[in-house]
């Protein structure tokens, strides 16, 4: 037998007799029943630790395997010898109140995994916006204790149940059919377990016909977009579902609130059949006029309070001067003057006498003029 060959079957013979003695070591591992999990559910942890040599003696005695959170220990359960020399399960009780995210598993002996606390309860759909009669598919995760099923309801109505894997909490992808005849617009997917998201139904569209060779296709018809200004979202897409000459689509829905205060394309434009409109909530589609208000009414107020001041003022003035009237001026005739020669009358004529009596509140100031003759 050559040398060469020779050394090739005495090495393949000692590492046999290495395997089999135990004294060929293998890298701890560990894997979990799952790569993800949500709070409160038990995880199932499987793993194996160096053997030691030569003795085949399992070293999965006094192991623990616990779940990491920044290098912190969160909880950790021991493990309990399983199969052979070195190998070993364990089952992690996870919290209840264990928030979401990213951690890792780790063995005494040096084994690691990574591993995901999953949100619960989820609900995903894909695709997120469909016309009714379509299908989408659902996914999400339900808490701990749920059972092994859920439901899931468009807007109260069961549409499907599909089953929940115990040992993540995980369910789907199942696929269910938007039921023909749904209102367009926002509509809420539920589960049974607590998961809620919303779907966009669309409107449906109008069954096209293939131009024949010979003609040419129209172009898209243009319609005019409608005013959605106070409307709910829900409201919008049906207004839009139901615009004369083709049917628009609900866009983006921005802001928070009830009602729309603005919308793009905006009221009156001329679009193509289809177009998707967004529009923009607010907490009120109340206008700007209350402000104003605030500053016209007080300003109103207190010209009328003037105004009616300005009047008492002048009413007052008016009462003391007759006051002063009736009290302070005696009005009389004085016989001790000299006598007044009245001109020559003519026969069948009374004379007239036109006096004005001038009165000032200056003491000893008055004039008594003569305005003029008069005859009847």
């Amino acid at each position: 037998m050559p040398l060469r060959a020779l050394v090739v079957v005495v090495s393949v013979l000692v590492g046999l007799g290495l395997v089999l003695s135990g004294t060929a070591q293998a890298a701890p591992v560990l894997s979990p029943a799952t790569d993800g999990a949500v709070a409160g559910l038990p995880l199932e942890v499987s793993g194996s630790c160096d053997p030691p040599a030569p003795s085949s003696r399992s070293t999965s005695q006094g192991v623990q395997v616990g779940l990491l959170r920044d290098g912190q220990i969160v909880v950790q359960a021991p493990a309990v010898p399983d199969g052979g020399p070195g190998r070993f399960t364990a089952t992690i009780q996870l919290p209840q109140d264990l928030a979401p995210g990213a951690a890792t598993l780790a063995s005494s002996c040096g084994g690691r995994a990574p591993f995901a606390v999953l949100a619960a309860p989820t609900l995903v759909l894909t695709p997120a916006r469909v016309a009714a009669g379509d299908q989408v598919s659902t996914a999400g995760t339900c808490p701990a204790g749920t059972g092994d099923r859920t439901d899931v309801m468009l807007t109260g109505r069961r549409l499907a149940g599909t089953g929940i894997d115990t040992s993540s909490g995980r369910f789907g992808p199942t696929p269910i059919t938007v039921p023909a005849g749904s209102r367009p617009g926002r509509q809420d997917v539920t589960t049974s377990c607590g998961g809620a998201t919303t779907l966009v139904v669309l409107t449906q569209p109008a069954p096209t016909t293939l131009p024949s060779p010979t003609t040419t296709a129209a172009p898209p018809a243009a319609v005019t977009v409608p005013d959605l200004t106070g409307m709910t979202a829900d409201q919008a897409a049906v207004v839009l579902g139901g615009v004369q000459g083709g049917g628009l689509v609900l866009g983006e829905v921005s802001g928070s609130g009830p009602r729309i205060t603005g919308q793009s394309p905006s009221p009156g434009s001329r679009v193509q059949v289809g177009t998707s409109v967004a529009v923009v909530l607010t907490a009120s589609g109340v206008t700007h006029a209350f402000p104003v208000l605030l500053v016209v009414l007080p300003a109103a107020a207190l010209l009328v309070l003037l105004v009616a001041a300005a009047v008492q003022l002048r009413v007052r003035r008016l009462r003391r001067e007759r006051r002063w009237v009736d009290e302070e001026v005696d009005v009389g005739i004085d016989g001790r003057g000299p006598p007044v020669e009245l001109p020559a009358v003519p026969d069948g004529a009374v004379p007239a006498l036109e006096i004005r009596l001038v009165l000032h509140r200056e003491p000893n100031h008055g004039d008594l003029q003569e305005a003029g003759h008069g005859r009847d």
